[in-house]
């Protein structure tokens, strides 16, 4: 019972930190600007969400989205809506069971059953996405129809054998992508929303030195109406992890530092609001492995749940 509280007092505290901004538990949304054409392209599709990890913007942008398109009106139900993380695909169900948790006991269950938000230092299982998650859990609880799936990496032995014969980090694009379709699949949705890193995000394939291989993105589009969109940001920061070792073969776990470090601004003369959209003709910040963008403006660093400064 002491180790329960004790973690549920660790998730409470966290969520209340002040970089986080997505902890209003209201049913008022606050999407992007251009939601609206970005809903009406991905119907009964997939959008992706492709992110720089470890900042505070993408998991907010994603969650007033998901808001927004789940909204029940005053007569009628919204759409429904899948959404789906970058989390280990093993802890899938557990995600689905602490789904079904009521409001006020969502935060120790995860605190309970989810390992990844017990030291991950990467970006992912981030203050800002618990804050996110949160939020959406309320929402569903409150009338929006959400459901949650995680897919990251193979889930089982079945599926390691399956994509053994991929190069590089075939295995592991083609699992993730497999992994959300067949979640999919399990339900009809109007909606299945993605987020992940902008690597997988990309609709090309890719070589890192073990072969060329398709990302998730792309092997998601052999099957599926796929909307991928790039987070465009600012100058800011962001929490990540970087190797000190610029021999890349030679790196070890000691080699690597993750910590808050600043992020140069990855979007050109692109001013205006915050704002999502497909890319338009002439557009300076054109990247043809996506098919828009969702900019965030200036980006702030999100520590990783229960990080304490040395």
């Amino acid at each position: 019972m002491l180790k329960h509280i004790i973690s549920s007092a660790l998730f409470i505290t966290s969520l209340l930190a002040p970089e986080t901004h997505a902890t209003d538990q209201s049913n008022d949304c606050s999407p992007l600007q251009g939601w609206e054409a970005i809903r009406e392209k991905s119907q009964n599709g997939f959008l992706i969400f492709g992110e720089w990890h470890g900042n505070v913007q993408s998991p907010e942008a994603f969650t007033e989205y998901v808001c927004a398109v789940s909204k029940p009106n005053a007569d009628e139900t919204g759409d429904s809506v899948l959404i789906a993380i970058e989390f280990n695909s093993q802890d899938d169900a557990l995600f689905r069971k602490v789904w079904e948790a009521s409001e006020d006991d969502f935060i120790a269950e995860m605190a309970d059953n989810i390992s990844a938000w017990k030291g991950r230092q990467d970006g992912i299982a981030s203050q800002a996405m618990l804050a996110a998650l949160k939020r959406l859990h309320t929402l569903k609880s409150r009338g929006h129809n959400i459901d949650i799936t995680a897919f990251n990496g193979t889930k089982n032995d079945q599926q390691r054998e399956k994509f053994k014969h991929l190069k590089g980090q075939g295995p592991h694009e083609a699992a993730q992508a497999e992994n959300i379709r067949n979640a999919a699949q399990k339900d009809h949705y109007d909606h299945v929303v993605i987020l992940v890193g902008n690597l997988h995000a990309e609709k090309n394939s890719a070589d890192f030195g073990l072969g060329k291989h398709d990302l998730m993105a792309m092997k998601l589009a052999e099957t599926e109406k796929v909307i991928s969109l790039l987070q465009l940001y600012l100058d800011g920061t962001s929490w990540n992890c970087i190797s000190k070792n610029i021999n890349t073969k030679d790196v070890t776990s000691k080699d690597i530092s993750c910590g808050k470090y600043s992020s140069r601004a990855n979007a050109q003369n692109i001013g205006g609001n915050p704002r999502m959209a497909l890319w338009s003709e002439g557009d300076k910040n054109y990247n043809p492995s996506f098919d828009g963008y969702y900019f965030v403006g200036p980006i702030s660093a999100s520590k990783p749940v229960g990080y304490k400064s040395k």
